[in-house]
């Protein structure tokens, strides 16, 4: 799946067959499979360097699209991605020459989030954590709408974003202490957001994570994926007892033969189907539906807490049969949430397969 695309110009990742280009959050998380586990370290540095080209006001566009047609930067999490690709680039290659000539870019990019860039995303000053509050919009990755209707909006401090943004500030302190550089700054944001989110997403009567804080009506404690990577990123935001009943309730709840399920089938808005028109569709694509990639993240998590190798193959088997049923030697974007799980979207997803050829070449024997 990798290649030179119209839409940005240099080397990049489609994100999905048939129907999608380049997309900047879906390209940071698959690079690592499609590319470093595939064997193409070249490719990854140049897919870095053609993204890296294209921030603007610290951000990573969401979406290229076609000629002519403006670029996308609704997103609060591509950006903090970045941070994580270039980090497992790092540790595959040994090429620091290379990451440390992203770091004046870097540094810029946490200036943007500190003090504000688009979609109202910036540094609360109260507590160092990301918030963005953008009406019309989703700026996470479940970002499904249909016109001005957005299906999980997720306003406020999601928990993934501040585990990606206290990674991303623990990864910055890491690397300017190499440049002998001042890390001070970056470790005292970093201890901060880390203390905050230790104190304001347990959610004791669940046993896990909230899903968001300081919405528009609170907090969510909606059973959801998004907590995983506040487990399993290079540096956790969570761990301890905290960490192991968190995975615990997603493994009861959310894991399927075929990734996780995007919420609670306990909860009331629960959709296991994916059908209808537009926006039924939208309207269950995160909502329950099960996205393959986020096997990513869970094994990631359970590696880290459980250091169990074994399990990988054993979650990665369904796929066998998944490779003649669809997309003939691919994995979908989505399958439905309960049996038979019927794969749905697009027949080729490129972060489905970079997240299980990641695992399968770290974890299971050749």
């Amino acid at each position: 799946m990798k290649g030179q695309l119209v839409a940005s110009g240099g080397p990049s990742l489609p994100a999905g067959y048939p129907w999608f280009a380049d997309w900047g959050r879906d390209t940071m998380i698959a690079l690592r499979g499609l590319t470093l586990a595939a064997g193409y370290p070249d490719q990854a540095r140049q897919i870095l360097t053609t993204f890296v080209s294209y921030l603007d006001q610290g951000m990573l566009p969401n979406a290229f699209h076609d000629p002519g047609e403006a670029t996308e930067f609704n997103t609060i999490d591509a950006t903090l991605w970045l941070f994580q690709a270039l980090q497992h680039y790092l540790e595959t290659t040994g090429d620091w020459a290379f990451v440390k000539a992203q770091l004046p870019a870097l540094e810029e990019v946490v200036r943007w989030h500190v003090n504000g860039t688009r979609f109202g995303i910036h540094m609360d000053p109260t507590d160092g954590l990301l918030t963005a509050s953008a009406p019309g919009y989703g700026l996470t990755w479940m970002d499904a709408r249909d016109e001005d209707w957005v299906v999980t909006p997720r306003h406020g401090k999601p928990v993934e974003i501040a585990a990606l943004w206290y990674n991303a500030l623990r990864l910055m302190s890491d690397w300017a202490s190499r440049t002998n550089a001042p890390v001070a700054r970056f470790a005292m944001m970093a201890e901060r957001a880390r203390r905050t989110a230790q104190a304001r997403y347990w959610y004791e009567a669940g046993g896990y994570l909230y899903d968001v804080i300081d919405g528009p009506e609170g907090s969510d404690a909606s059973l959801r994926p998004n907590q995983l990577m506040a487990l399993g990123l290079a540096n956790p935001l969570i761990d301890g007892e905290r960490a192991r009943r968190s995975l615990d309730r997603v493994t009861e709840k959310l894991l399927t033969p075929f990734g996780l399920r995007t919420l609670s089938p306990e909860d009331p808005r629960y959709r296991h189907r994916f059908g209808g028109d537009h926006r039924n569709r939208d309207a269950a694509y995160q909502m329950g539906i099960v996205w393959p990639w986020l096997l990513g993240p869970y094994l990631d998590a359970h590696q880290r807490i459980h250091g169990d190798p074994t399990v990988v193959a054993r979650i990665l088997a369904p796929f066998e049969a998944h490779f003649r049923e669809a997309g003939i030697g691919t994995v979908s974007e989505i399958f439905e949430a309960e049996p038979p799980y019927r794969p749905a979207g697009a027949i080729a997803q490129a972060w489905s397969v970079g997240e299980l050829l990641w695992h399968a070449r770290r974890y299971t024997p050749r």
